[in-house]
């Protein structure tokens, strides 16, 4: 378990938009500077990952990075799963395939999702 850093509760409050993602933000930040040199070692163009992260919370609001997969269980067990996965799946699709792949000209357009926040590491 990593401590993030930072905390996240005013007064017994946890505010998640402006202590919480912070916190998790300069985490995955770190994360993937630290190991960014050995992800797509080939430097294949056109490829992406998709990783689980799991974080907890104390009772202080302060993140604490538990683990990390590189191949995330996407069952749909339970309902926030079930309404999350399709979202998120559909969301990666769209940032990560359609730039490649643009759908053919006149076919209908899904609707742009924007729910993930984009941390960039820097450049080797």
């Amino acid at each position: 378990m990593w401590h993030c850093g930072g905390q996240a509760a005013v007064n017994g409050a946890v505010d998640m938009e402006k202590g919480v993602v912070p916190q998790l933000q300069a985490c995955l930040t770190s994360v993937f500077e630290h190991v960014i040199g050995k992800m797509n070692p080939m430097r294949l163009e056109y490829c992406f990952e998709l990783f689980g992260i799991d974080f907890m919370l104390d009772e202080a609001g302060r993140a604490y990075l538990i683990e990390m997969n590189t191949s995330p269980a996407l069952f749909r067990k339970g309902r926030y799963l079930q309404e999350m996965l399709p979202r998120m799946i559909e969301e990666v699709v769209q940032k990560c395939v359609d730039p490649v792949f643009p759908a053919p000209e006149g076919a209908a357009q899904a609707d742009r999702l924007h729910s993930f926040l984009q941390i960039v590491p820097p450049l080797l």
